[in-house]
């Protein structure tokens, strides 16, 4: 979730950059290579300190998430990552892989949500002005559902790997029922 520390980093940096750019060229008086130079120094160092001052702000936020655990009897979790769930609410929580489902644990409002692996269909990664902010979205039961994730194309991909492997194993290992 790093994406929207960056995000206001280079708004702040590019604002900086024209600022004083503009500035230097309205004086007049001043080489325009130079204050080129210093504009671009200038919002080097803005943008990097918004980017630090962004991350210490939520840095208490960020390591109440790393908290949050889920107990599951006969289930081990594979990967779990600190996600945004994009609904009638946002909600932000912790997003947790098992070899059986996918679950969402809330973090303020301490809800729940579970996705087993089969019905999951239709995942795609979806992209927030082609560059800033990625997520996952795929159809659980019919219902569309999103997630802002870290690496969503590693999530996906998992979930694509989990569902071809419970496949396999239905195949591999059929039911058998004796009469």
């Amino acid at each position: 979730m790093w994406y929207k520390y960056l995000k206001w980093g280079l708004v702040f940096g590019l604002i900086s950059f024209i600022c004083v750019f503009l500035t230097g060229v309205l004086w007049g008086k001043v080489n325009t290579y130079w204050w080129f130079v210093i504009s671009l120094v200038s919002s080097l160092f803005i943008g990097v300190l918004v980017f630090y001052i962004s991350r210490i702000m939520n840095y208490k936020e960020i390591k109440a998430l790393r908290n949050i655990r889920i107990e599951e009897k006969e289930e081990s979790i594979l990967v779990d990552g600190i996600a945004c769930c994009i609904g009638d609410k946002k909600k932000v929580g912790k997003l947790f892989m098992t070899n059986q489902k996918l679950f969402f644990k809330a973090a303020e409002s301490h809800s729940q949500m579970s996705f087993e692996i089969e019905g999951i269909s239709d995942i795609k990664i979806y992209r927030k002005w082609r560059m800033i902010g990625a997520g996952l979205m795929f159809n659980y039961n019919g219902e569309q559902t999103q997630f802002n994730v870290d690496y969503p194309g590693d999530w996906k991909a998992l979930i694509e790997t989990g569902q071809e492997f419970k496949k396999q194993c239905l195949v591999a290992n059929p039911i058998v029922v004796e009469v």
